[in-house]
């Protein structure tokens, strides 16, 4: 556990001192900027360096810089989901990973981004293999049985990093069950600390399997006992009524092989993506999800949670979601370039208005 924090860790500092070496070499606010003749540079948001979702898109920056022609993709730390699509707008990144709820909401000016609709967005390939699962970690050793324990209390709860997707999902959670919790974001090295110190009761963290930990979280577990906790079903059912957007599934007991004792609860449960703009060329993208899914094999070897078909499954998850199409944010129109060559079906409400055949 170690080796893999202190990869993570690793990765991190090549991407800080990778930045600041290109960006000396840089106009500023293009995208995407050309680094010489025949190479151009991306920037993408991805989340805390500390967290283990760190790995998976190191991963799929480090494929595509390395099969995608002309094109160097670098993973920058950042405060995940919404905190990328903020910066994608101010030119600051070009790409960001995770959450596609977030990426509807900013297409379609809901929550953070209400009345300032960014029609731009697009989605580019499938992140993991399954939709993630977002739960609550407490102590093993605490009373906490579920998220009603958090109500009406002093007991602190952490969603996430601020302007991540979990922070956002827990805070229209609470606005939709009309309840007051304690609510404390902070970074997650932050958070884990205070929660193994018990300055902190509960933290929302994402994991890519129902059947362990986060790898962050289990390194936590392995001197602080603890356990996961989520919502009831009724909980459940009052947010996706309020918040369509959401997809909010059952963790059944058993299940986890960490604590086999956790479960019977409900919980967030999104896919994760990577997505872009129409600010990036159809032919760059096309280059690079060619790269990631042909070297697929390299994206699983570093993080088994990739997806096999970052391409494929893409269009799987959208179909499979049910969302109301006239909110869905479209594909990018490299992406579906990809998808057309290699024969695969592409829904034309997924198919975005700048692509040709």
């Amino acid at each position: 556990m170690k080796r893999a924090r202190a990869k993570i860790f690793g990765l991190a500092v090549t991407a800080f001192f990778g930045f600041f070496l290109h960006f000396l070499l840089l106009p500023s606010g293009g995208i995407p900027v050309a680094q010489a003749a025949d190479r151009v540079l991306l920037k993408m948001g991805v989340t805390s360096a500390t967290s283990g979702s760190f790995v998976g898109p190191a991963a799929f920056a480090r494929v595509v810089s390395k099969y995608a022609p002309g094109i160097e993709l670098l993973p920058l730390e950042s405060g995940a989901t919404y905190d990328n699509l903020y910066r994608m707008q101010e030119n600051i990144f070009d790409m960001g990973v995770f959450f596609y709820d977030g990426v509807m909401e900013c297409y379609n000016g809901w929550g953070m981004f209400k009345d300032k609709p960014w029609k731009k967005v697009r989605v580019i390939a499938q992140r993991t293999g399954a939709a993630v699962n977002v739960s609550i970690y407490v102590r093993k050793d605490s009373k906490i049985k579920g998220f009603a324990d958090f109500i009406n209390t002093k007991l602190k709860l952490c969603p996430g990093i601020p302007g991540s997707g979990a922070d956002q999902f827990m805070r229209k959670a609470i606005q939709a069950l009309g309840v007051k919790v304690n609510v404390v974001p902070m970074a997650y090295s932050d958070a884990q600390k205070a929660l193994r110190e018990r300055r902190l009761d509960g933290l929302m963290k994402s994991a890519t399997s129902l059947e362990t930990f986060d790898s962050s979280m289990y390194e936590v577990h392995l001197t602080n006992p603890l356990t996961i906790v989520g919502f009831t079903e009724q909980e459940a059912k009052k947010i996706a009524s309020v918040h369509g957007q959401y997809s909010i599934r059952f963790f059944p007991k058993g299940a986890n092989k960490v604590d086999p004792q956790a479960g019977d609860f409900w919980f967030y449960s999104p896919f994760s993506t990577y997505y872009g703009s129409t600010k990036i060329p159809e032919e760059i993208v096309y280059r690079m999800v060619k790269a990631a899914v042909s070297h697929s094999n390299e994206l699983l070897a570093a993080d088994s949670t990739c997806a096999k078909d970052p391409a494929g499954d893409l269009i799987k998850y959208l179909k499979e979601a049910n969302f109301a199409k006239e909110h869905i944010a479209p594909v990018h129109a490299g992406t579906v370039r990809y998808l057309k060559e290699k024969g695969q079906e592409v829904p034309d409400y997924l198919i975005p208005p700048e692509y040709k055949k």
